[in-house]
């Protein structure tokens, strides 16, 4: 996928704790590739984590239980890494699945509490995160729909449309979708349908196109636009842009 920017993106992630010393995560987090953040990481309770936390949990798989948002609100500690840098979008697929396997390493063997990925704004309950990890490890050939569940959030609200954030972490365009009057459950049920598209065709916008027009989708008008929802230089904008679809019923 041909990218609008010269930006490669680049995974970041926050992870709260009860530790006393970061030694074993970032030991694990370093075995794994990843770079531990020394200087952004602390202990002590961060007050604006509850709600960071809540904003960003995904609404289509809630998975967040009531002992986790009681542990978010008591933590002690806060840490934060970051993905090796990548070079293509292949980089950034192979990236994906080291982080989400290495998302249950840190659940399962150093007592991370919760994790949320900064680059898309999102966040899962332990239980979501270990599934995806797992069905991703069972079921490779199916890779990217993992991926996709796991680090893109949607639906997020503009006055412009519905719009996804976290495709570019797969090295894809993201979804600008204008519902006019349709449900919410239909609007993401469209949305990942378009995205399934977006990902069968790796991002090439005419042939996404194409195939888009042989679905039940209504589409009124289409077009390739460059992210106007992020900052260049922060972590959430896609430089492969927004694929854009009016589906309005008219």
């Amino acid at each position: 996928m041909e990218s609008i920017s010269s930006i490669m993106p680049r995974m970041v992630f926050c992870i709260l704790g009860n530790w006393s010393d970061f030694d074993l995560v970032s030991k694990t987090i370093k075995d794994a590739g990843f770079y531990f953040d020394k200087e952004e990481s602390f202990f002590g309770y961060d007050d604006r984590m509850g709600e960071s936390f809540d904003v960003s949990a995904d609404r289509v798989n809630y998975s967040m239980t009531d002992e986790e948002l009681q542990q978010i609100r008591q933590h002690k500690a806060v840490g934060y890494f970051l993905a090796p840098e990548s070079k293509n979008s292949d980089e950034l697929r192979n990236i994906a699945g080291k982080a989400l396997m290495l998302i249950e390493r840190l659940f399962n063997g150093c007592n991370v509490i919760a994790l949320k990925c900064e680059s898309a704004g999102i966040a899962h309950g332990k239980s979501r995160w270990v599934e995806l990890s797992k069905k991703y490890k069972d079921d490779p050939e199916n890779a990217l729909l993992y991926f996709y569940l796991a680090f893109v959030r949607r639906p997020i609200e503009s006055e412009y449309g519905l719009y996804s954030c976290g495709m570019h972490l797969l090295g894809l365009p993201d979804i600008l979708y204008f519902e006019g009057n349709r449900s919410d459950v239909e609007s993401v049920k469209n949305m990942d349908q378009i995205a399934k598209l977006i990902m069968s065709n790796n991002g090439v916008y005419k042939k996404t196109i194409k195939a888009l027009k042989k679905t039940d989708i209504e589409v009124n008008e289409t077009k390739i636009l460059p992210d106007e929802f992020h900052e260049e230089d922060t972590f959430m904008y896609n430089p492969y842009g927004f694929i854009y679809v009016d589906s309005e019923i008219e």
